[in-house]
């Protein structure tokens, strides 16, 4: 029976949160009886609109109380109850609210885990929440952080460990102190006595964890006594994981006034860093006397990571830059996502190169175009479609934006009056957007995802262009969760009003990849087949077409479906074959070597008839008006001067395709 006298003098806080909680329980009994009439209305739905599904709640879960009581019973049970609550709904994930924690979903089986932590992992961010209350211990490493900060420090971590040398450090490492560990167990048994086992194994993982990351042995196991570093390791562990069960202006407080679990932890952390830090000293005044060719011999992973500073080029000049040549790489957007590296001039003129040498081949075949043709001239460089880059600063791994490039060309050197630019990457293409925002000879339509937060927080449907490019640039956000019907069905009647509206001579198609359903910083359901019947309907069109690839982040998905992309371009999409043929890269492929995959769509889609019908009248709306707006233009002019319709547009003579037109592309 829980006694609330021993809770008050054991548990001073759980005491105040019991009190509470038991005079707030009429209230919560009276809630519970009523239910509607603490709840708003649920919206209308239709039939042809999804229903999302709520996670499962836990028995007895309360209004306003939700499960605190629950887990303030349980006490020291807490992993019993969870255990209990997992078997009880079979694997399903269901969701538990305690009063000032945020809400927390609770996943139980494999395939739920490998659908969060590879499938869904940018659906999942750590929050504020989980931040706050790690970043005292952690600070801003991988483990409490989100977004760049995290992706720049996992592709580091990446690198090494796929490193040969760590591999070996690591593989050593464990050896020996296994055998160390096998050393005190054995003089244990020969003594006949007791052994702690956790503080045992304790000294083991940091003896491990301190000579694979700096190449530093503590000798706290054959000692088998605890350190003080470890000591403070642990308690500050314990210490911070109870922050996750405290409500936070509780802890903050404790920290602001140094008493009570924080002022232990502020204490530790002060050992931790010290420790730390006096390895790291130790470290690098061992590498200063080393000689460089037996830096390798005690590899670590420090000394593995300051290697590939020291081998990085103008690892120098970087540390030598101005506080003024900071800022202006900041303000040319180069840092973050964009940052510099080398061989940076060499990339750009390979992006933009070949996007001008797909154009010249697109113009070659419009001057050589055969009349029996069936497919309508094309071009495509997957290596393109940098759609971020702004006339001024790189964004968004994007630091020359070959699309606009492209259609710069196709205005100059092709002669083109009208050019319609299609972007599918589930980012909005920002830096076209700019490139075109005042033009009335391009029109740019869109189709992202748009909610908070979300890279780069532009396209909405009020973005539509200015002075004599207004209305001529179409934004159609979608939410989060688009299915290939919707998608295709959406797509084909905006293009189709586009063309109408629009009569363009070319079509530039910006087919990022990144809208699949397992990509990691998308968020749609989108499959392969799903983005080949988008270019597919443009196909249809008969109208040249710039094919320009863009972002794709799923690894084996991405490529595939690039390939489904240029085969449905040259009309061969239904001669694909169904296993991917022998390459130099066939093993990455492993182990789904079909060529056609259909990943399985797990995003909860938000996307309903009525949000899709409005967001697509929204874009008829805006073709519409430019259509009218250039009508009553060209009325203007032809009453102050007569013109012919090839000088206004809409016709395009012979010496118009055949001027200045490319030589043969081998």
């Amino acid at each position: 029976m829980l006694s609330v006298s021993a809770l008050k003098l054991e548990h001073p806080f759980y005491h105040l949160l019991v009190v509470t909680s038991l005079l707030l329980l009429p209230v919560v009994l009276q809630l519970a009886r009523h239910p509607g009439s603490s709840s708003t209305k649920s919206k209308e739905r239709t039939d042809s609109e999804p229903e999302r599904q709520e996670a499962a709640r836990p028995p007895w879960t309360l209004p306003v109380l939700h499960n605190t009581l629950q887990l303030m019973l349980a006490g020291g049970d807490i992993h019993e109850w969870i255990t209990t609550n997992c078997e009880r709904f079979k694997g399903r994930p269901f969701a538990v609210k305690v009063l000032g924690l945020p809400k927390m979903l609770v996943v139980s089986t494999p395939q739920a885990f490998e659908d969060v932590l590879k499938y869904q992992f940018m659906n999942f961010p750590k929050g504020p929440h989980f931040k706050d209350n790690m970043q005292d211990l952690l600070g801003g490493g991988i483990f409490a952080v989100d977004g760049v900060k995290w992706a720049h420090q996992r592709d580091v971590a990446r690198g090494l460990f796929r490193a040969q040398e760590l591999r070996e450090c690591m593989t050593a490492a464990i050896t020996r102190h296994t055998m160390a560990l096998y050393d005190v167990l054995k003089k244990t048994c020969a003594r006949n006595r007791s052994v702690d086992l956790y503080k045992l194994l304790s000294c083991f993982s940091t003896e491990v964890f301190t000579d694979i990351s700096f190449g530093v042995t503590l000798n706290c196991l054959r000692a088998n006594k605890e350190l003080p570093f470890q000591a403070a390791l642990d308690r500050a562990q314990r210490l911070t994981t109870q922050r996750f069960v405290r409500p936070r202006w509780f802890w903050k407080m404790q920290k602001r006034l140094g008493l009570g679990a924080e002022d232990q932890l502020q204490l530790d952390i002060k050992e931790i860093d010290a420790t730390v830090l006096s390895i790291v000293q130790q470290v690098l005044a061992n590498r200063a006397l080393t000689p460089e060719d037996g830096r390798a011999k005690n590899a670590s992973m420090l000394s593995l990571f300051l290697d590939i500073i020291a081998k990085s080029p103008k690892t120098e000049e970087h540390q030598r830059l101005s506080a003024q040549d900071q800022e202006l790489l900041e303000e040319s957007g180069l840092v973050d996502d964009a940052y510099v590296f080398p061989g940076l001039f060499e990339y750009c003129a390979y992006v933009a190169g070949a996007t001008l040498t797909a154009v010249d081949a697109l113009l070659y075949l419009l001057r050589s175009q055969d009349d029996e043709k069936v497919l309508p001239p094309a071009a495509i460089n997957l290596g393109g479609g940098r759609h971020h880059a702004m006339r001024s600063h790189a964004s968004g791994f994007c630091y020359v934006n070959d699309v606009v490039l492209g259609v710069q060309r196709l205005l100059s050197k092709g002669k083109m009056k009208r050019v319609l630019v299609l972007d599918i990457d589930v980012h909005h293409g920002d830096g076209t957007q700019e490139a075109f925002y005042y033009s009335e000879q391009v029109t740019t339509i869109s189709f992202h995802l748009r909610e908070p937060g979300f890279f780069p927080g532009t396209g909405a449907d009020t973005e539509v262009g200015a002075g004599r490019g207004r209305r001529n640039n179409v934004n159609v956000p979608l939410q989060r969760g688009i299915t290939d019907d919707q998608f295709h069905g959406l797509f084909q009647r905006v293009v189709s009003k586009a063309v109408e509206t629009v009569q363009p001579e070319v079509l530039v198609l910006v087919c990022g990849v990144d809208t699949l359903a397992r990509d990691p910083l998308g968020g749609f359901n989108l499959t392969s087949d799903g983005i080949c019947d988008c270019v597919e309907a443009i196909m249809a069109l008969q109208l040249p077409v710039l094919c320009l690839g863009a972002g794709g982040y799923s690894g084996a998905d991405a490529s595939k479906t690039f390939a489904a992309i240029v085969a449905t371009v040259i009309g061969q999409r239904q001669q694909l074959p169904e296993h991917i043929p022998e390459h130099d890269f066939y093993e990455e492929y492993l182990p789904n070597m079909q060529l056609v995959t259909t990943p399985v769509a797990h995003r909860p889609n938000l996307n309903t008839a009525g949000t899709l019908r409005k967001t697509e009248d929204c874009a008829f709306e805006t073709l519409e008006q430019f259509a009218l707006d250039r009508r009553t233009r060209i009325q203007q002019v032809s009453k102050k001067r007569p013109m012919t319709a090839a000088q206004i547009g809409f016709v395009r003579t012979s010496s118009d395709l055949v001027e200045d037109a490319t030589t043969p592309i081998d």
